[in-house]
């Protein structure tokens, strides 16, 4: 499959969850996780053929553990790593695991650009726990949007301004795709106050 191709793919499935998740947010409030579990889903499937495909090093596979695990763990009803003087030793042993696997993967297949998807991830987690991001549905979404979506969709026409060449790899992994999102959907917020303005003087 052409990289476009999948590009492109990658782009519009996830487009098409959002809409549909979206849709369900305005009439409800609420969005079901299973938008977010199987688009997840489809995510590490394309990761991993993306992967097939370059030719990825084999120690490198090891880091689809990891990003699962951090991506899935908020749907798991488990008990907090620490709560009331007792550890939960069945989490503990699965992130001991996944920092096992990362480390191998990067010991034995060196560092990769791969590594971006798990450093989203427990990005979101910050700004979420720091009140940052105050909706789950929201960082629940960014994940996503980060597993899909890790390098800028190359969808024809666009930019209309183009990254040099020389630099775009280095743009990728200091401002991936998801903070552009998060930063545009920042940015839209402040233009809502308009919006409601606009909507209560009409009626």
């Amino acid at each position: 499959m052409d990289m476009d191709i999948l590009s492109l793919a990658r782009f519009f499935v996830t487009l098409g969850f959002l809409i549909a998740a979206s849709r369900e947010d305005l009439k409800t409030r609420m969005v079901d996780d299973r938008y977010w579990q199987i688009l997840g889903a489809v995510g590490l499937c394309l990761l991993a053929g993306e992967m097939l495909k370059d030719g990825a090093e084999a120690a490198h596979y090891l880091l689809l553990f990891p990003i699962g695990l951090i991506f899935y763990d908020p749907y798991i009803d488990r008990e907090p790593i620490f709560d009331k003087g007792k550890f939960c030793w069945p989490a503990i042993a699965a992130f001991a695991a996944a920092g096992a696997a990362s480390g191998c993967a990067v010991y034995f297949g060196g560092l990769t650009p791969l590594l971006i998807i798990p450093a989203m991830f427990l990005l979101v987690y910050v700004l979420y726990f720091t009140n940052v991001i105050h909706g789950g549905a929201d960082a629940k979404a960014l994940m996503t949007i980060a597993l899909v979506l890790p390098w800028y969709p190359a969808i024809p026409g666009l930019p209309l301004v183009a990254t040099p060449p020389a630099i775009a790899d280095i743009v990728d992994l200091s401002f991936p795709f998801m903070m552009l999102v998060l930063m545009m959907g920042s940015l839209s917020v402040m233009f809502l106050p308009f919006y409601n303005l606009a909507i209560n003087a009409k009626h």
